[in-house]
C-alpha cells in the first residue's frame, strides 16, 4: 500500500455521510412509536403516533425490545428469553427464523448493531449486549452501574433506564462511558423502555400502562395512556423515524476549517478532521475505497463515538478514505467533484443520505 500524501487526495476525501443499504424505504408510519408487551405473550405489540393514537398492531406475542433498520425495512423483535426475530417493517411479517442472543430487556439499533439490555438468569443485570444482526454473533458490549432495562440510541450514544421506581436515565457514549448527562424520572412508577426522537432530541419512557415524554435534561413534556388501557408494563419502546431522518451537514474540506489529515504508523492509518458545520451531527463515519475505482467505497467505521480522530488498518492495495459526520439517522455529503456535483454513494453505507445546507 502506498502512503504518499497525494494518495489520500485530502481535499477530495473529506465528506459527510448518509447512505442507504440498497433498499427503498417504505415504512408506513414515520415518526411513530413501537410499544412492547414485556414478558406477556397474550398482548399485541402496538405501533402508535407520538400522542398514543393506535396506528397498527401485531401479535399477540411477547416482545421486550425493538431495533429498527429503516434502510433495510426491517424491525427486530427481542424477547425476555434472548430470542430475536427479524420482521418486514412495512407489512410486519416475520423474515426467516428467530435466533438466540444476549439480552432480555429493551433493545435498539445503531445503524450497524443491535444492543440488547439484560441477561438470562440474574434478576438484576447491568449487561448491554452487542449483537451482529447478520452473523448473529453476540457479546457483552459494556456494563452499566445499575439494573438496565430500557435503551435507546441517539445517534452517537445510548440513553439507558434503570429498572427502578423513579429510576435513573443516564447517557453513555458508544463505547459505554458515562457522558455526564442523566436525570431521574418523576412519574411515581418504575422505569420501562426508552425511545429517542431525533426530530427534537427528546425521550419517551415507558412504565405501567403509560408512556411519558421528557427532554434529555429531565423536563416532563407530556404523557399518554396505552391504547386499550390494558395495564401492560412497557418493556420495549422504540422510535420509528423517517427515511434519512434529520439532515446532516459537512465536515471542512479546506481552510479556514480543519481538513482531513493522515499519519501512518506501521500498517495503521490515523485520520483527523474538523467538526461538522451542524451542531446536531454528533458522530462521524469512515469509508474506504480502492484508488482508481472511486465508487467502490464501503463502510470502515459507522461510528467514531463522536471523536474527531480514528485509527484504522487499511485493506490491502492502494486505498483512499472518506470521513464525515452523521446524526444517527442520516449521513450528509461525501464532498463534491470538480464539477460541483455531490459524489455518489457506494454499494453500501451506514445510513440513508440526507444533506443539509451548512449555516
Amino acid at each position: 500500500m502506498r502512503r504518499e500524501a497525494s494518495v489520500w487526495s485530502i481535499g477530495a476525501v473529506i465528506a459527510m455521510l448518509v447512505g442507504s443499504c440498497g433498499s427503498s424505504w417504505a415504512a408506513q408510519f414515520p415518526n411513530s412509536l413501537w410499544i412492547g408487551t414485556d414478558n406477556t405473550g397474550s398482548l399485541k405489540a402496538l405501533n402508535t403516533d407520538r400522542s398514543g393514537t393506535l396506528l397498527r398492531n401485531v401479535g399477540p406475542l411477547q416482545v421486550t425490545g425493538f431495533g429498527i433498520d429503516l434502510n433495510a425495512n426491517v424491525i427486530y423483535f427481542g424477547t425476555s428469553i434472548g430470542g430475536i426475530t427479524a420482521w418486514d417493517l412495512p407489512t410486519v411479517s416475520p423474515i426467516g427464523t428467530s435466533w438466540s442472543a444476549g439480552g432480555t430487556e429493551g433493545m435498539t439499533f445503531d445503524g450497524q448493531f443491535l444492543w440488547h439490555a439484560g441477561a438470562l438468569g440474574p434478576v438484576a443485570s447491568p449487561n448491554i449486549n452487542k449483537i451482529n444482526p447478520v452473523t448473529h454473533a453476540s457479546v457483552v458490549g459494556f456494563t452499566v452501574p445499575f439494573q438496565a432495562l430500557g435503551i435507546a440510541w441517539d445517534g452517537s450514544g445510548f440513553w439507558i433506564a434503570e429498572f427502578s421506581f423513579n429510576g435513573l436515565v443516564q447517557r453513555f457514549d458508544a463505547t459505554g462511558n458515562p457522558t455526564g448527562e442523566s436525570f431521574h424520572t418523576n412519574f411515581g412508577s418504575t422505569n420501562g423502555g426508552v425511545a429517542h426522537d431525533p426530530t427534537d432530541n427528546s425521550l419517551y419512557i415507558g412504565t405501567v400502562n403509560k408512556v411519558f415524554h421528557y427532554t434529555t435534561t429531565g423536563i416532563l413534556l407530556g404523557s399518554f395512556i396505552i391504547p386499550g388501557s390494558d395495564g401492560r408494563f412497557v418493556d420495549g419502546l422504540e422510535f420509528e423515524g423517517t427515511p434519512g431522518g434529520v439532515p446532516a451537514g459537512r465536515v471542512p474540506a479546506r481552510a479556514p476549517g480543519i481538513p482531513l489529515t493522515v499519519t501512518t504508523s506501521g500498517d495503521d492509518v490515523t485520520l483527523q478532521w474538523g467538526a461538522s458545520c451542524l451542531a446536531t451531527d454528533g458522530d462521524y463515519e469512515i469509508y474506504e475505497g480502492t484508488l482508481g475505482s472511486y465508487f467502490s467505497l464501503s463502510p470502515k467505521l459507522c461510528t467514531t463515538a463522536g471523536l474527531l480522530a480514528a485509527t484504522v488498518t487499511p485493506d490491502p492495495g492502494d486505498r483512499y478514505f472518506l470521513v464525515g459526520p452523521s446524526n444517527g439517522a442520516s449521513e450528509g455529503s461525501y464532498g463534491v467533484a470538480s464539477s460541483g456535483a455531490e459524489r455518489p454513494q457506494g454499494i453500501s453505507a451506514c445510513f440513508a443520505r440526507l444533506i443539509a445546507s451548512c449555516p
